[in-house]
């Protein structure tokens, strides 16, 4: 029991993880309104960034998107979720990262299936 209320708060602060510097990521690279505003509040504009800077924006989205795919991972292994709700976030986590690859942002909700009954790893589910 001990086992599963650690994977669930880890899960959750990798989540909160990822939703933070996604954030940032998406402000960094995108000239929506929402964008913009999160720059606004962040104080910094993309066009400044050097290149080395957006490398390193890349790296960690990347390490991110790695450590999302580790922990759903174990919490198949766990039993936590089923494989066919693991193999349907891992789709998302892949199609976010083609998404971004093709578009040069971080685009869409970075959730995964997260709603108003909160966080579910339902197959099948629209994003």
């Amino acid at each position: 029991m001990k086992k599963k209320k650690l994977l669930i708060a880890i899960g959750l602060i990798v989540v909160l993880a990822v939703l933070a510097v996604a954030s940032v990521a998406f402000a960094a690279t995108s000239d929506a309104p929402a964008a913009q505003a999160i720059r606004g509040f962040c104080g910094f504009d993309a066009s400044e960034l050097t290149d080395q800077q957006n490398a390193d924006l890349n790296d960690s989205y990347q390490k991110m998107m790695d450590l999302r795919k580790e922990s759903i991972n174990k919490m198949v292994e766990n039993g936590t979720i089923t494989k066919e709700q693991g193999d349907a976030a891992l789709k998302r986590i892949d199609d976010m990262v083609k998404y971004r690859q093709e578009n040069g942002t971080v685009g869409g909700r970075m959730g995964g299936g997260c709603g108003s009954n909160g966080c579910t790893f339902t197959p099948n589910a629209s994003n």
